[in-house]
């Protein structure tokens, strides 16, 4: 991997991990915040931002005082590279509205940005978000938990999720357009599916829409240049924000397009969407993105 040369958020964590933090010009003591085994473990429904805050209250206990060999058992650099992580989780759910607890190590680049997308088209990433589609316009019967026949989406299967895509009218209160946290529409959920080999028995849940999110970035055609831009390809950032306009309604457009009279900023769909991000924080998680992936690629 080759060696950075901006400094990383996680350097400034630890460099500012040395300073004591103040309250109303009160010195706050660190010690004794939470026991070390609190701290690892978390809890389901432990605040990110507080988590952080107490995790580096312990690290200015521990870093000064700490001798080599416990330096090396304790292997605190590793430490904070999750809470890096961890602050990247908490400015996503700032962004999106989306709200992440307990902690995880497991936070790819990929995954970044399917989490900040989903923020944008299912009321911050829900499983069972869903529409009827839309009528003069106007975007019918969204909702952030759908049901049918007495169960959320993420509790059927795909057969059942296309028996209520296949109803044609968006007047019927069974039809199922836009589907999940990324708002798959037939057609699209088709391709996935047929690309992915996925079984029609497969259930809806967490890790099938994962499955299915994933190939929108990663074998749509909308996307191919995001991925090429994103993976240190010849594309723009333009080409790759367009992309993800042509896929996410709530992703803005990079720039005017004439056809259609569409804005910079705007939804590339009409019919009621939305653009729920700016032109600028788009970009800035696109930059962020494209080192690290071909970082990875190293």
């Amino acid at each position: 991997m080759a060696e950075k040369n901006n400094i990383s958020l996680a350097d400034k964590i630890v460099a500012q991990a040395t300073e004591m933090p103040s309250i109303g010009g009160r010195s706050k003591s660190a010690s004794g915040i939470m026991s070390r085994k609190v701290i690892d473990a978390g809890s389901e429904d432990y605040d990110i931002q507080q988590y952080i805050s107490d995790y580096l209250g312990t690290i200015r206990e521990e870093r000064t005082p700490m001798s080599f060999d416990a330096y090396q058992g304790e292997d605190i650099d590793a430490r904070v590279d999750t809470m890096d992580a961890q602050l990247e989780r908490g400015a996503l759910s700032e962004l999106t509205g989306a709200t992440y607890f307990a902690p995880t190590e497991d936070v790819t680049s990929l995954a970044t940005l399917m989490s900040f997308i989903s923020g944008g088209e299912s009321y911050g990433g829900s499983l069972d978000a869903a529409n009827r589609g839309t009528i003069n316009d106007k975007i019918i019967g969204s909702t952030k938990v759908a049901e049918r026949g007495g169960k959320k989406l993420s509790d059927m299967t795909l057969a059942e999720i296309k028996q209520y895509q296949a109803i044609d009218d968006p007047n019927n209160p069974e039809r199922l357009f836009a589907v999940g946290k990324f708002q798959m529409i037939p057609d699209t959920l088709l391709e996935a599916q047929k690309a992915l080999g996925i079984s029609d028995d497969a259930v809806f849940d967490e890790a099938t829409q994962t499955q299915l999110g994933e190939y929108l970035f990663t074998g749509k055609a909308n996307t191919r240049k995001t991925w090429d831009y994103l993976t240190g390809g010849d594309s723009s950032i333009e080409d790759a924000m367009y992309g993800l306009a042509r896929e996410f309604a709530s992703m803005p457009l990079p720039y005017d397009l004439p056809e259609g009279n569409k804005k910079a900023g705007a939804s590339y769909y009409d019919s009621g969407n939305a653009a729920k991000y700016g032109i600028d924080e788009v970009k800035a998680l696109l930059r962020g993105l494209r080192g690290s992936l071909m970082e990875g690629n190293e």
